[in-house]
C-alpha cells in the first residue's frame, strides 16, 4: 500500500502482523551461502597446508641430498699419509680420540668417470697405514689391539675398506715374520661375527659403498678374509695357537667351510704337534659338514705313536682320539688295532700319560664288548710271539685281532700304585659303564708324592678329594688311621722320624726314540 505522502507502508497479513517469509528465505539463503563459502575455504587451507607439509619435505630432502652432493663434492681437507698413520697407530692410547681425528677426513668422493661412490686418498692412506701398522716389526700387545680393533676398525665402513685390500696384502708379508702374523691373527680374531653383531660406522654420511645389502657383503668379506689367512705360509709358532681357534669359532660361522680343508689337510701333514691340533678340525669337516676324508682312521693311526705322549698336546689328542671312536659302527678291526697300539705306547709313555690311556682303553673295551678277546687270550705273552706288527700302518693288516693286550698286564708291577691299580682291570670282569678319563700333570703327581711320608700310603686331602670325584676303584684307597691310645697307655716322649727320599737330578743321555720311527727296540728296555 502507498500513502498518501509517497511512502511505501508494509503489507499486514490477516492476522494484522507483518509477514517474514520473503526476509527469512532470505536469510536462510544468505546462511546457506556462507556456508558453502566455509567449507570451500577449509578445503582450500588444508589443501594448502599440504602443499607447504609437501614442500617443505621436498626442500627437506632437497636440502638433505644438497648437503650429500656437497659432503661428496667438497674439497678434501689435508689429512696424514700411511706412513704418518702407521705412526699415529702405533703411539695411539685412547680410541675415542683416534676416531675424532679420522672424522675430520673426507671419507668419500664421487668417481667422474663412472659416477660411483669411492673412497677418497685420505681413507685410502689410512687403510695402508694400517696394514702398514700390522707389519710394524713388532707383536702389538693383545689389550691394545683388542681396544682399537672393537672401538676403531671394526666399525663397519672402516672394515669394508680394510677387508678390500688386506687378503692381496698379506700375500706380502714375510713368511718369516711372527710378529706380523700374530698381529693379523689377533686382529681378525677381534673382528666381531657379523652374523651376530655389526659395528656402526665411524662416518656419519649420507652416501657410502655399505648403503645396500651392507650384512651381505660384510658376512662375504668376513669369510674371504680368514680363507685369505689360511692360504699364507704362516710361522709354526702363530699355527699351533691359530688352529684351535678356527677350529672352535671360525670354521661353523663359514658359508663355505670345505674352502679350509686344504689348509687343515696341509697343516696335517707337517705330522706330530700340527696334525694333532688339526685333526680336531678335520674330524668336524667330515661329521658336520659331509666331507670325505678316505682312510681317515689309518691317517690317525699313523699319529698314534709314543713320542705324541711326550707333546704337550697329548691331553687333546687322548681326548680326540676317544671322540673318534665314540660310535658303535666302527668296525671290530679299527678299535682293536688302537687298543693294540696304545698298550704298546704304555710301556714307553711317561707317567702322566699311562693313567689316561689305561681309561681310554678300558672305555674301548666297554663300548666294543667284541673286542673283549684280547683281554681274555692268554697267548701271547711276550713281544717275542705277538702276531702284531707294529710297523705296518694299515689297520686291517696289523694283525691286532689275534693278538692280547698283554703290556697292560705288565704295567701292574708299575711303581706307581695308581697306575698299577688302573692296569688290574684286565683280571676283573668288565664294567658296564665308561669311567672318568682324568689328566694329571706330572707336577701334581710329584707334589702328592712328596707330601706323603716316607712309607706312608696315607695321601693328602687333596688326593682323598680327587679320588672321591673320581669314583674309580682301581685307584689306592686311602688306609683307615689307627686310633692312638691315650692316657696311661699312650706312648711317651715318641720320636718322630723323617725320611729322606734320594732324587736324582741328572737328565739321561741318548735318546729314546728313534727319529720318525715306531722301531722302539723294546729290548733293550723291557725283558722279554
Amino acid at each position: 500500500m502507498v500513502k498518501e505522502n509517497g511512502s511505501v507502508e508494509p503489507e499486514h497479513g490477516t492476522n494484522g502482523h507483518h509477514s517474514d517469509d520473503g526476509v527469512g528465505d532470505e536469510e536462510i539463503a544468505t546462511n546457506g551461502d556462507n556456508g558453502d563459502d566455509h567449507s570451500e575455504l577449509d578445503g582450500s587451507l588444508a589443501s594448502a597446508s599440504e602443499a607447504d607439509d609437501s614442500e617443505t619435505e621436498g626442500n627437506a630432502e632437497a636440502e638433505a641430498a644438497g648437503d650429500a652432493e656437497y659432503e661428496l663434492n667438497r674439497e678434501e681437507p689435508s689429512s696424514p699419509s700411511a706412513h704418518d698413520w702407521k705412526v699415529i697407530l702405533m703411539k695411539a692410547e685412547f680410541a675415542e680420540e683416534l676416531c675424532e681425528q679420522i672424522r675430520k677426513m673426507k671419507p668419500y668422493e664421487r668417481c667422474q668417470r663412472t659416477g660411483r661412490i669411492i673412497p677418497t686418498k685420505s681413507l685410502r692412506d689410512l687403510v695402508q697405514g694400517f696394514c702398514m701398522f700390522l707389519d710394524c716389526g713388532t707383536k702389538i700387545a693383545m689389550k691394545i689391539m683388542k681396544n682399537l680393533t672393537k672401538d676403531v676398525f671394526a666399525r663397519c665402513d672402516l672394515l669394508f675398506e680394510i677387508s678390500r685390500i688386506l687378503p692381496d696384502r698379506l700375500q706380502r708379508f714375510s713368511k718369516d715374520a711372527v710378529s706380523t702374523w700374530f698381529n693379523v691373527f689377533h686382529f681378525l680374531k677381534f673382528v666381531p661375527d657379523p652374523r651376530v653383531s655389526v659395528t656402526p660406522r665411524v662416518f656419519n654420511v649420507v652416501h657410502h659403498p655399505l648403503k645396500a645389502h651392507k650384512k651381505k657383503k660384510l658376512v662375504r668379506m668376513f669369510q674371504e678374509n680368514w680363507i685369505g689367512l689360511m692360504m699364507c705360509t704362516i710361522p709354526p709358532k702363530v699355527l699351533s695357537v691359530m688352529i684351535p681357534y678356527l677350529t672352535e669359532n671360525v670354521l661353523d660361522s663359514l658359508d663355505e667351510p670345505h674352502r679350509t680343508a686344504d689348509f687343515f689337510f696341509r697343516t696335517f701333514d707337517k705330522g706330530d704337534m700340527f696334525a694333532i691340533l688339526s685333526l680336531g678340525a678335520i674330524f668336524k669337516l667330515i661329521v658336520a659338514h659331509n666331507f670325505e676324508y678316505p682312510n681317515f682312521y689309518d691317517h690317525v693311526y699313523s699319529l698314534t705313536k709314543p713320542s705324541v705322549l711326550y707333546l704337550d698336546q697329548k691331553e687333546k689328542f687322548i681326548s680326540l682320539l676317544d671322540k673318534f671312536l665314540s660310535s658303535t659302527h666302527i668296525p671290530n678291526y679299527v678299535v682293536a688295532g688302537f687298543a693294540k697300539r696304545l698298550s704298546r705306547m704304555l710301556l714307553l709313555a711317561p707317567v702322566d700319560a699311562q693313567e689316561p690311556v689305561l681309561g681310554l682303553i678300558r672305555n674301548l673295551l666297554t663300548r666294543h664288548p667284541n673286542v673283549s678277546c684280547l683281554i681274555h687270550r692268554d697267548v701271547p705273552e711276550t713281544l717275542s710271539s705277538d702276531p702284531y706288527d707294529e710297523n705296518e700302518p694299515s689297520l686291517s693288516k696289523c694283525n691286532a685281532l689275534n693278538s692280547s693286550l698283554w703290556e697292560i698286564k705288565s704295567l701292574q708291577k708299575h711303581w706307581h700304585q695308581n697306575v698299577a691299580k688302573r692296569a688290574s682291570f684286565v683280571d676283573k670282569k668288565l664294567q658296564q659303564m665308561e669311567s672318568f678319563v682324568r689328566f694329571r700333570c706330572q707336577d701334581e703327581i710329584f707334589s702328592n708324592m712328596m707330601a706323603k711320608s716316607f712309607g706312608n700310603a696315607e695321601g693328602s686331602m687333596e688326593e682323598k678329594y680327587s679320588r672321591a670325584q673320581d669314583g674309580s676303584d682301581d685307584e689306592e684307597l686311602p688306609a683307615k688311621k689307627k686310633m692312638q691310645k691315650r692316657g696311661k697307655f699312650a706312648r711317651k716322649h715318641e720320636e718322630h722320624k723323617e725320611h729322606a727320599i734320594p732324587i736324582n737330578f741328572t737328565a739321561p743321555t741318548g735318546q729314546l726314540f728313534p727319529e720318525n720311527s715306531f722301531n722302539l727296540m723294546y729290548e733293550k728296555f723291557w725283558c722279554a
